[in-house]
């Protein structure tokens, strides 16, 4: 596709250049801080700051993102062709971004430890590049980056977990409510969003407007998207719902049982 007004591949190179760089400059700086004193002792120095970085992507591109559908909204009736100077460097920015971590984590050997999410950027580092280096697909593109709303939610909740803020916090309880929340507004509606518009009744004219090799691409990528998503929600929900529901019916059974126990001995 031909280049969209205000929209300059050359200076988009520039965007994910420096993207790159400041990510890393940022690196060496949380690391050389050092972790918080209030973290605990075994904590991987690369967590704390592979964390670090992701939730400061998390809040710049959900704001980002908060925005570019706030100015842009009629990306919905379009997305394939629909460009934007604004949502165009948003998808540039995070493309570096999904990048720097794919590299970072090569470098210090946690492609298999944190597989879930080396399956996630191996196919939409090279997805968000295609999209924008042709300037197709953006309105796509801004729908799935509405995720990095949520995570800066998910990346909150972890932070906290490391720096030892108890589970019965209201702090963190509030985090881990509203992570839940905007999972599923931010992650599984914008996906339900794409497949409808992609696959749903009227689907085919969007199609029509790509070729077959690129919908047989975007439709592994969705899938692919769609199990990690589905994964990394059970975890959430097993760990923020389920555990403390179950915990908290054991406590209130022990203590029945115990109620029972002196009304007898009396």
């Amino acid at each position: 596709m031909e280049e969209s007004v205000g929209v300059d591949n050359r200076l988009g190179y520039c965007v994910f250049i420096v993207t790159l760089v400041s990510l890393h400059c940022i690196n060496i700086l949380v690391e050389r801080r050092g972790k918080p004193k209030s973290a605990r002792a075994n904590l991987d120095s690369w967590r704390w700051r592979n964390l670090v970085i992701s939730w400061i992507h998390g809040l710049v591109c959900g704001c980002w993102s908060i925005l570019s559908i706030y100015n842009h909204p009629e990306f919905v009736y379009d997305p394939v062709t629909f460009s934007s100077p604004m949502v165009f460097y948003m998808v540039v920015f995070s493309t570096g971004y999904f990048l720097y971590d794919t590299i970072d984590m090569v470098y210090n050997k946690k492609l298999l430890e944190y597989w879930e999410v080396t399956l996630h950027h191996i196919f939409v580092v090279p997805g968000f590049w295609y999209n924008w280096h042709n300037h197709i697909c953006i309105g796509y593109s801004l729908t799935a980056l509405t995720a990095e709303i949520n995570s800066f939610f998910l990346h909150s909740r972890k932070l906290l977990q490391i720096q030892n803020v108890g589970f019965d916090t209201m702090l963190y309880r509030t985090c881990s409510y509203v992570n839940l929340i905007s999972f599923f507004l931010c992650r599984i509606i914008p996906i339900g969003f794409i497949v409808f518009h992609l696959f749903g009744s009227h689907g085919d004219i969007h199609r029509k407007q790509l070729s077959v090799a690129y919908v047989n691409c975007f439709s592994v990528i969705m899938v692919i998207v769609a199990v990690v998503n589905v994964v990394l929600f059970w975890r959430l929900l097993n760990t923020d719902l389920i555990r403390p529901f179950l915990k908290s019916k054991r406590k209130e059974q022990i203590k029945i049982n115990g109620n029972n126990n002196q009304t007898k001995e009396e």
